[in-house]
């Protein structure tokens, strides 16, 4: 599913219905909507932001849900990726508003849910936030 808003911003919903997460909803919640909001304030116009999910079955351990956020932003120096999970950074040229407490929280409630925050470069060009929560 694809949504365009005014801002001119294309959102592509490619999460299946049936997945589930073992996770608080609240919490699980706050994490996606800062990423969200992170992918629409610091990506590009007119732009893109994708929203993907699987679940990934292993022979060895339990299953996990893998979600992902990419983006056709600038995005940022993969140097960075450790630095922006702390809270109050804000890395040099941003031009967004806000805080830098947004990846901060989300990487909390990441953690406090056993699952895993990586970051690497889009296949869009921007930013790729992916999570890996245990699956229901």
């Amino acid at each position: 599913t694809a949504l365009t808003s005014n801002g001119g911003v294309t959102l592509i919903n490619d999460v299946p219905a049936e997945l589930r997460l073992r996770a608080n909803a609240e919490a699980a919640a706050v994490a996606l909507r800062n990423l969200l909001d992170n992918a629409l304030k610091h990506g590009a116009r007119p732009g893109e932001v994708k929203v993907s999910a699987r679940r990934l079955n292993s022979g060895w351990g339990p299953a996990v849900i893998e979600l992902t956020l990419e983006d056709n932003g600038p995005g940022i120096p993969a140097d960075s990726y450790g630095q922006i999970q702390r809270r109050f950074t804000r890395l040099p040229g941003t031009l967004a508003p806000g805080s830098g407490l947004g990846l901060a929280i989300v990487a909390r409630i990441v953690g406090l849910h056993r699952a895993t925050l990586s970051f690497d470069r889009s296949e869009l060009g921007g930013l790729q936030v992916t999570l890996q929560w245990p699956a229901a």
